[in-house]
């Protein structure tokens, strides 16, 4: 959601790369067609009063950092925050229709089902697999480098 919404009205962008994300059309919510997915985040988001959500510290590791080292991955879960539950609203343009893009999906990813990526994948120009859960630029940040640099010099 956050690279559609970023590019919005840009015309210097040659390439977007949705890295195990949510790649939305225009008003659809992050979880349409994911309803009946199970991972580790369901049942795990606590809404606060102020809109925010957080997770359950119990899943943080498994959702988000299952193949990270877990030195790097508890240093990762002490700077997670609140995330405004507002902003999981819906996007206003889709940018990947007129704009080349990849959609990496994390096949082992634990807070966005890859059944649910693929189907979002399935938008974008290219789909690249990878054998990860959902942070590869930490558990395997060469695998990200290659794979923008390759964009680059394409």
């Amino acid at each position: 959601m956050v690279i559609s919404e970023a590019t919005a009205g840009r015309t210097d962008v040659d390439h977007l790369v949705y890295l195990c994300a949510l790649l939305l059309g225009a008003g659809e919510t992050p979880l349409q067609g994911a309803e009946d997915l199970v991972t580790a985040l369901t049942d795990n988001l606590v809404l606060d009063d102020h809109l925010g959500s957080t997770v359950r510290a119990e899943a943080v590791v498994p959702a988000f950092y299952a193949d990270v080292d877990p030195e790097v991955a508890a240093r990762a879960q002490e700077r997670l925050r609140s995330f405004p539950i507002t902003s999981l609203g819906t996007v206003s343009g889709e940018p990947w229709r007129t704009t080349a893009s990849t959609y990496v999906r994390c096949v082992h990813d634990e807070a966005i089902h890859p059944d649910h990526q693929l189907a979002m994948a399935a938008r974008a120009g290219t789909t690249v697999d990878w054998d990860t859960a959902h942070s590869p630029f930490l558990s395997h940040p060469q695998l990200v480098v290659d794979l923008l640099v390759a964009l680059a010099a394409s």
